[in-house]
């Protein structure tokens, strides 16, 4: 459950299907530099495959398959062949059909002994590709075949979310059985209808509803998301008060979440996006100002991913000089973690933040990054009870697990969790 609501949480907005792709992006310096540190990430292959999903995942918003590639060919057998499902839905939802199918073949080439219910989720992804490809009898038969039934019903709602899409006009309700996992998704697919210009006042306003019925069944953190997204959206088409609406609803529930957590600092920045499209700027300020505040609140290992949710909000609203003291106290937090694996990961994750904001390191930034990767740090007090173990300046490497396909007892297959 918590690997479907990490991977609808980076959903792409769903393409028009246009005969002639766009051409092929690239991605930012930023994120570039993030893959080619994600192999330090040593130990855990578990961890480091989740965090190569994400970043296939942000590169395929920049709609550079080559570096998709790239990137899940690094990631182990047992969570390969979701890697490259997802990938194909990225593809497909972006009009690009020939990476798409490429994807579905290497998806269907993994020969990896899975649970029914991960097994199910790779195919739910291919499923619902194959329904974009209009392929919708390829898409129906691997359907049958999932006999998990979470997953079946979350690819029975990728498959809902097409047809809101394509008719958003003629549906006025969501029905009961929709998956809240794929709640994530059909939001931005949705949201896509609203850059059709052509369509008129009402039109816009009923999808608006239609998106206001589906937000109110998702969790508080995608709920903050999704109506920050929309509140966006709406304000892009005209729709003002409705927007205004959707970032005064964003930010109560941005409020409402848990502050030890680093998803209030990430609720927060949502809603700072939220007032800032809506023209609030002082209320957008506001936001970043209370998640400011205290993110030592929030357990060591998450504080960086709160720290740089704050800088991306600073830097969204020009204030520059905030964003860099928030980046690198985020990167400087990182290398103060006792064990070298969580610097590794957190110099990643840093790095692909700033990314989807754009920004390329600063010297001071990239100063730290690089003692990191020297094996440098881990200097920061533990919490009480807390003993470190062994040496912490050492990255340790372990082979990767060898599955025995005769003996299901022995594979290593879970999905990895968010």
């Amino acid at each position: 459950m918590q690997v479907l609501m990490w991977i609808m949480g980076c959903f792409l907005v769903l393409g028009s299907g246009c005969q002639k792709p766009p051409p092929e992006g690239k991605i930012p310096f930023a994120l570039s530099l993030a893959c080619e540190k994600a192999h330090l990430i040593n130990g855990d292959d578990g961890a480091k495959d989740r965090v190569a999903l994400q970043l296939a995942h942000q590169a395929a918003e920049s709609d550079d398959y080559k570096s998709v590639l790239k990137v899940i060919e690094g990631i182990g057998e047992a969570r390969r062949g979701l890697a490259y499902a997802v990938a194909a839905w990225d593809a497909a939802s972006h009009g690009y059909k020939r990476y798409a199918s490429e994807f579905i073949k290497l998806s269907d080439s993994d020969k990896w002994i899975h649970s029914d219910s991960e097994k199910g989720m790779q195919n739910a992804f291919l499923a619902g590709t194959e329904m974009l490809l209009e392929e919708e009898n390829r898409s129906k038969n691997r359907v049958s075949l999932i006999l998990d039934p979470i997953s079946k019903q979350f690819a029975k709602s990728l498959a809902q979310a097409l047809v809101l899409v394509r008719k958003p006009k003629e549906i006025t309700a969501i029905g009961r059985d929709f998956s809240p996992d794929a709640v994530d998704t059909t939001v931005q697919n949705l949201l896509h209808v609203f850059k059709n210009t052509k369509r008129s006042r009402e039109e816009n306003v009923a999808i608006y509803h239609l998106l206001e019925q589906l937000i109110s069944t998702a969790d508080p953190q995608t709920a903050t998301s999704c109506w920050s997204r929309l509140a966006v959206a709406a304000q892009d088409c005209g729709l003002k008060g409705e927007a205004a609406l959707a970032a005064q609803k964003s930010r109560e529930l941005a409020l409402s979440l848990n502050p030890q957590t680093e998803g209030y600092a990430i609720g927060l920045r949502d809603a700072a996006f939220a007032m800032l499209a809506t023209g609030d700027r002082q209320e957008a300020l506001h936001c970043l100002e209370v998640a400011s505040v205290k993110p030592e609140l929030v357990a060591y290992y998450y504080q960086p991913q709160a720290m740089t949710a704050i800088a991306e909000g600073y830097e969204k609203l020009g204030e520059k000089e905030k964003a860099n003291s928030w980046w690198l106290k985020a990167v400087k937090t990182a290398k103060g973690h006792h064990h070298p694996r969580a610097r590794q990961i957190n110099v990643v994750l840093l790095l692909s933040s700033m990314g989807r904001a754009g920004v390329v390191p600063t010297p001071e930034v990239m100063e730290v990054i690089e003692a990191i990767g020297r094996g440098e740090g881990g200097d920061a007090p533990l919490p009480p009870g807390y003993v470190k173990v062994g040496d912490t300046k050492t990255n340790t490497v372990t082979p990767p697990v060898k599955q025995d396909k005769k003996d299901k007892n022995k594979k290593e297959s879970k999905v990895p969790a968010a």
